[in-house]
């Protein structure tokens, strides 16, 4: 295939990707779209997957076009901390790093735009625009971390899964004209194991499941058996998640 069919393709794929107009792309020019699209290619996983192993080189950065990802913390003992959940156009991957500081794996099928490491770093340096936006990702990343550290600090089992609940109401974009309340009798999709939920809030299965139970039998939420989770009473589970603050 002639190289300028290759780029013909790389574009088209740029221009009908979901992410367009919310992912790191937005805003750039359409030659910078057609340099960028030259050095992405998408990655199809299966849930479970491995997609990138704790300190082993940083060969890549990618974007989620679509599925859950869990990052993973690993301790010298063997012992393992989910350290946070991505979704639709979050950043994978350790840039101006040689080495990845934790672990990646699919929790649902993901397709990732993957870009070589060293090629996006040398793109980056060249666009200051698209470096600051992905600057101000990690701040935001940065301050959701400080929030959990909170809550994994200073609160009890129940206040915590009420945490994680808002956090997925939030993650859903469900929210009233003040953009903080999700609306009642909202369903949300938890594609998250009961042990994933442990690993992350630092608590055991047995703890998380008495802990869905105790909210549904007080009338705070109602769980189907799709995964789906439909919230009854926010401001109860608003003030639960409050309790320590």
């Amino acid at each position: 295939m002639s190289n300028s069919k290759v780029i013909a393709l790389a574009t088209l794929r740029c221009s009908q990707c979901p992410m367009k107009s919310e992912g790191i792309c937005c805003g750039l020019s359409k030659p910078e779209i057609d340099e960028i699209s030259r050095l992405g290619r998408y990655r199809n996983l299966n849930a479970g997957s491995q997609i990138i192993h704790q300190d082993n080189a940083s060969e890549f950065f990618a974007v989620i076009v679509s599925g859950r990802v869990k990052l993973i913390r690993e301790g010298p003992d063997g012992r393992q901390q989910i350290v946070g959940f991505l979704s639709e156009s979050d950043c994978l991957g350790d840039l101006f790093q040689d080495v990845s500081h934790q672990s990646a794996e699919c929790i649902t099928g993901v397709v990732l735009c993957c870009f070589p490491r060293k090629p996006f770093e040398a793109f980056l340096k060249n666009h200051p625009e698209l470096e600051h936006r992905l600057f101000l990702r990690a701040m935001k990343q940065l301050d959701e971390t400080r929030e959990w550290l909170f809550a994994l600090g200073q609160q009890k089992a129940a206040e915590r899964v009420a945490s994680f609940l808002l956090w997925l109401c939030r993650d859903h974009g469900i929210s009233l004209p003040d953009g903080r309340k999700p609306e009642y009798n909202s369903i949300v999709n938890c594609p998250f194991s009961r042990q994933d939920i442990a690993d992350f809030l630092g608590l055991t299965i047995e703890t998380v499941s008495r802990s869905f139970s105790k909210l549904r039998m007080d009338g705070l939420i109602k769980l189907h058996p799709d995964k789906r989770i439909q919230i009854l009473d926010f401001d109860a589970l608003d003030r639960l998640a409050e309790t320590a603050a």
